[in-house]
């Protein structure tokens, strides 16, 4: 526990020396650490997330387990500041969406129950038996202290982002937040081949 809270330290630590970055002369960009004290934090660049404050955020964030520090916390900051924003989570593990449905969620989250793919399709999860993990996998991960169940895997819906926003009415994401475990790359790679606008990762 000690080592992981070093290691924490010294990431927060090395993030903070890259909270503004200066584009070109006139451009200077600032860098934020959302729930920086929690394994679900993360950084965004306030100025660039706020030039579409007028239409409204939308916010993706994929692979939810039971941490929504950031969520909460990013939804708080912006509504703080009077800027309208919407959250749309996706979560397909049953310990996940049980967690959200246990939790006094502002209107503006929304929970669905999609795994994030590269494909319209169904997805064999595989769950972890060790108590206190609650992220599946659809990826033959490496086995860890999670003890992943490969014998027993779980449906379920796997959906593409693109898929999503045409499913939701969105033509744009302000911001895309994803944790889930090992298929970022694939989903990544189907929606920038498919030219969506995604403003921030």
């Amino acid at each position: 526990m000690k080592l992981f809270r070093f290691i924490k330290k010294i990431i927060k630590k090395f993030i903070s020396l890259f909270t503004e970055i200066r584009v070109r002369k006139d451009i200077t960009l600032k860098y934020e650490i959302i729930a920086g004290d929690f394994m679900d934090s993360g950084v965004v660049c306030m100025d660039d997330l706020l030039r579409n404050k007028s239409a409204g955020l939308v916010i993706y964030s994929a692979g939810i387990g039971d941490q929504i520090h950031f969520e909460l916390e990013i939804l708080a900051k912006l509504s703080a500041m009077g800027v309208k924003a919407d959250l749309y989570a996706f979560d397909p593990t049953p310990k996940s969406l049980q967690y959200l449905k246990q939790q006094e969620l502002p209107a503006n989250f929304h929970v669905y129950p999609y795994a994030i793919s590269d494909t319209d399709t169904i997805l064999y999860f595989a769950l972890p038996k060790s108590e206190g993990w609650v992220s599946g996998s659809a990826e033959e991960v490496k086995q860890d202290s999670r003890n992943f169940d490969f014998e027993n895997k779980i449906e379920v819906q796997g959906k593409t982002i693109k898929s999503i926003m045409q499913e939701l009415g969105h033509t744009r994401i302000d911001l895309l937040k994803m944790d889930i475990e090992g298929s970022e790359f694939k989903a990544l790679e189907a929606a920038l081949s498919a030219g969506l606008d995604i403003r921030q990762m």
